[in-house]
């Protein structure tokens, strides 16, 4: 089979060793989270109700959790590029080209090598 890589067994590093600041039943439960055999691996439902998720402290509130800074083209509303002054802003539905500028030579959806790219 061309391009075909043999590969040779390793034995994974335990995962004390790679999150050593984790507490016991962290790391008890990404041993069962990241099992290879399926039918070792722990459940959604299960891993849920490991005791990993009952240790002090208690998860943080919903509410007083850091809220993300949100990204310039939701401020913007216009996919985060600026206008310059007096432009008006163009609806263009997807998948569709956007239509040349006035004063361009050819018209909309012309080929040829005259033809300008909008960006």
């Amino acid at each position: 089979m061309p391009g075909f890589v043999e590969f040779s067994a390793t034995t994974a590093p335990p995962l004390k060793q790679l999150f050593p600041h984790a507490a016991d039943d962290a790391i008890d439960l990404l041993n069962r989270m990241v099992a290879v055999d399926p039918r070792r691996r722990i459940s959604a439902a299960d891993a849920l109700k490991h005791r990993y998720f009952k240790m002090d402290p208690a998860p943080t509130p919903a509410g007083q959790l850091p809220k993300p800074h949100p990204r310039e083209e939701e401020v913007l509303g216009n996919g985060g590029k600026r206008k310059a002054e007096g432009e008006e802003e163009e609806e263009i539905p997807m998948g569709m080209p956007k239509r040349r500028r006035p004063g361009s030579e050819e018209p909309d959806g012309a080929g040829g090598p005259k033809q300008a790219l909008d960006f």
